[in-house]
C-alpha cells in the first residue's frame, strides 16, 4: 500500500518507505506509538508485511 508520493518515491530509489505525516491520513497509523495499527490492519484485511517502512518528514526516504 502506498501514498501517490511513497509510490513514486518507490519508483526513483526501489525502497518502500512511507512519510509518517502523509500516513497519517491513511486512518491506518497509530499515533501514539506512530507506528502502523495492527487491529486497524487487520481490521481492513491488510498485513503488516504490506506496508512500506515508516519515517520522519526530515529523514531520508530513499536508502
Amino acid at each position: 500500500m502506498l501514498l501517490p508520493v511513497a509510490y513514486l518515491n518507490h519508483h526513483l530509489t526501489g525502497a518502500y518507505v512511507a512519510d509518517m505525516s502523509d500516513s497519517a491520513g491513511t486512518g491506518w497509523l497509530d499515533l501514539a506509538a506512530r507506528d502502523w495499527s495492527l487491529p486497524v490492519l487487520e481490521g481492513t484485511g491488510i498485513r503488516p508485511d504490506q506496508m512500506p517502512r515508516l519515517v520522519e518528514g526530515s529523514a531520508a526516504a530513499g536508502i
